[in-house]
């Protein structure tokens, strides 16, 4: 497994551990209702990549 692989597996693993923290519990309980964040749209953005990344590998493995 290289670098760049490892990386990405252990930052998204801890990622996804970070959003499973509760909400602040001082808050009113109809008001723990979490919105979607900016992190969801980098990891989404992160996801599209690898996609296109695979997508393009594939290609160039099938014209060879």
């Amino acid at each position: 497994m290289n670098t760049p692989t490892f990386l990405t597996i252990v930052l998204v693993i801890s990622c996804t551990s970070l959003f499973a923290q509760p909400g602040n519990p001082n808050k009113a309980p109809d008001q723990n209702a979490v919105p979607i964040q900016g992190e969801w749209i980098i990891v989404l953005i992160g996801g599209l990549l690898g996609v296109a990344k695979v997508l393009k590998y594939r290609r160039q493995a099938i014209q060879k």
